[in-house]
């Protein structure tokens, strides 16, 4: 069905746009921008500030922009007199009782009401009375500080809690002009996702206890990258100062993570680069390790490997990956372990269940559930696993998708599913049986928590429905009959989900123990490995005669090491992430790398080099293009894809202030 449009002029431009736009959406059809504070396109508006004001021929009183819909020959002037004098009256009373603070400020340079006042400000104030004060420096959080003085109630962040995440724990308190942002009585500002109030805040209400007063905008190096936090691969723009991370902030992909971020991934990180790293190889010499050199510490695990397989064969050796690494060190480990040592004991940890099988994979996009008429949710908790991808699934619900979630204890979706169903602890392999088998027609399992009538009307809606996500817990696929079950149900689009944040990634360049052991039996000692090179996480090695490790962390088994080579963490590689619905990201490096640390690639590659087999690779766009040419679901990404189609956060704050 065609969509019906509705033209209108603005600025003397005539535009056509879909009926029930918004002026201030409309505008941006015309080319012609209209200030904003409180409108955001994805928070419902309020016309809190009144920045938005135009005039709508023939009455000459102002309306806002924000909240009025075009109608069938509107003219609108946002230019002209009348409408340049409402909006200088509503920055004089803005700007009457806000504070001074720009110099000060962590949203100078970056900040929306001063590109605001000087692109349609008077210029001066009429004000000379004192300011009014309020509390500085409010804590409402141990990650968020609330400046209330330089607040202009533009509710972006309470819309913000309360629409998309569903949290209603950061309200108004008050009224009138004793209105101010707080935290609800009896509850506290600890959600996950509390860091996007603070890119949402137009004015450095919000700041991050964890940057605040640590750079000004101007002094940053931005770069676009890839979230390594979980397997949904959210966008990222890093801001580096002198070589340090200093702030992690969401860059809008839609078709992933719909411009919001958890506050791992935005917090987190930060620490991660900081704190408690390895930044020299070492060597285990007389029970404990010592500091080497790269060409020491080569040459001790070179010699160490060649001697087991010398003696005890390459089946002696194995390897263990983690899937938080980037593609690129995951595809040479690979050619290190079967093509260099020429073993098949290789695998990574953790793994999920997931059998080999070619009906199992995760079919369509995440941005598929802004169209998909149900979803069922197989135990999955999304706000622990993949946060960004309960916002999604919220959003899908709100839009009007049935949500049905299957899990035995509450999740953060218990309150949003359209369908809970409760099963016994570790019983949703069970309804997963049962609904497959009424979907075939077949008569379902008894269930002991669970009537057939309960689950009759879920298979019903799954048969009817055209578009339909399936999202499962892998671990439940360790179960054949699971795993048949859930290729039964899933035609149509949905997949298992894979916690981990490269996860994907790994099972697509088979870090798996194909013809070999797996991680299972190498960690338990029950292969016979005897020499074991970890690359990245933290398996509970206990068996292994000979431990190689690369780590960016002294983890358990990176202390237990007897050659222990220091590996740079996501933020600071070059390379891609493969996030659980398959699609691959691009990584760029940030920080600087501390002390000795190299990208985990090229660790990978050095190893291979000392044991006399040298990989002809020399950055890590090379090794990309060989798994490209090696792996065929990887060989028609393209560098859109890999990109997204955000640029940083400071790339967008010029070009806007440029035009």
């Amino acid at each position: 069905m065609a969509e019906e449009l509705v033209e209108l002029t603005i600025d003397g431009v005539a535009v056509a746009v879909p009926k029930g736009t918004l002026i201030v959406e409309a505008a941006k059809r015309a080319g012609v921008e209209i200030p904003v504070f409180c409108y955001h396109p994805k928070l419902t508006p309020v016309g809190a500030c009144r920045i938005c004001l135009v005039q709508i021929e023939p009455t000459p009183r102002l309306q806002a922009a924000c909240t009025t819909p075009v109608a069938p020959g509107m003219v609108i002037h946002t230019q002209n007199e009348l409408a340049r004098a409402g909006r200088e009256s509503v920055l004089e009373f803005m700007l009457a009782n806000h504070p001074l603070d720009c110099p000060i400020c962590d949203k100078g340079g970056e900040c929306p009401l001063q590109n605001i006042t000087f692109a349609w400000g008077l210029g001066t104030s009429r004000f000379r009375e004192e300011k009014r004060h309020l509390a500085k420096r409010y804590p409402l959080s141990e990650r968020i500080v609330l400046d209330r003085e330089r607040c202009i109630m533009c509710l972006r962040c309470t819309r913000f809690q309360e629409e998309i995440v569903g949290d209603s724990s950061l309200v108004v308190l008050e009224r009138a002009d004793h209105s101010e942002i707080g935290v609800a009585q009896g509850r506290e500002f600890d959600s996950i996702f509390s860091g996007n109030t603070i890119e949402l805040c137009p004015v450095g209400a919000l700041t991050s206890r964890q940057y605040r007063f640590q750079a000004r905008p101007w002094d940053l190096d931005l770069t676009a990258s890839v979230c390594g936090g979980c397997a949904m691969g959210c966008n990222v723009t890093l801001s580096v100062r002198d070589g340090e991370l200093l702030r992690v902030s969401s860059r809008d992909n839609p078709d992933v993570d719909n411009g919001w971020l958890c506050d791992y991934g935005r917090f987190g990180q930060v620490g991660a680069t900081r704190e408690n790293r390895v930044t020299t190889p070492m060597v285990r010499r007389g029970g404990a390790l010592v500091p080497v050199t790269w060409a020491e510490a080569l040459t001790e695990a070179a010699t160490r490997l060649t001697a087991i397989r010398a003696t005890h064969g390459a089946d002696a050796i194995g390897g263990i990956a983690s899937p938080t690494v980037p593609n690129e060190a995951l595809f040479l480990f690979r050619r290190l372990m079967r093509g260099v040592i020429d073993t098949g004991n290789v695998d990574h940890y953790p793994r999920p269940p997931i059998p080999a099988r070619d009906d199992l994979g995760f079919r369509g996009t995440i941005a598929d559930l802004d169209t998909v008429e149900i979803i069922l949710v197989v135990g999955v908790d999304a706000v622990a696993e993949v946060p960004v991808l309960h916002l999604r699934l919220r959003k899908a619900v709100e839009r009007g998708a049935n949500l049905v979630l299957v899990h035995a204890s509450p999740t953060g979706l218990t309150q949003e599913a359209t369908t809970w169903i409760q099963p016994a602890v570790r019983g949703e392999a069970a309804i997963l049986r049962a609904l497959a088998a009424a979907v075939q027609g077949k008569k379902m399992p008894e269930i002991a928590t669970v009537m057939p009538a309960d689950l009759a009307p879920v298979a019903e809606q799954w048969q009817a429905a055209e578009k339909r996500m399936l999202l499962v817990d892998p671990a439940l696929l360790a179960d054949s009959l699971v795993a048949d079950a859930v290729a039964a149900l899933m035609p149509a689009a949905g997949g298992p989900v894979v916690s981990t944040a490269n996860g994907r990634g790994a099972i697509d360049l088979s870090i798996l123990p194909t013809g070999g052991a797996d991680a299972t039996a190498m960690l338990d000692g029950s292969s016979g490995v005897r020499g074991l090179i970890v690359l990245g996480g933290d398996p509970p090695v206990d068996q292994a005669e000979t431990l190689i490790v690369f780590a960016s962390h002294p983890t358990a088994a990176a202390q237990q090491a007897d050659v222990l080579f220091p590996i740079a963490v996501a933020t600071e590689e070059a390379g891609t992430l493969t996030n659980f619905a398959g699609r691959v990201q691009r990584l760029r490096r940030g920080p600087a790398l501390p002390g000795s640390v190299e990208p985990a690639w090229y660790a990978v590659k050095e190893l291979a080099g000392a044991l006399g087999q040298p990989i002809p690779v020399t950055s890590p766009e090379q090794v990309w293009e060989a798994i490209q040419q090696n792996i065929p679901a990887y060989a028609d990404v393209t560098d859109v894809e890999l990109d997204g189609v955000t640029p940083p956060l400071m790339q967008t704050i010029e070009r806007e202030v440029a035009d």
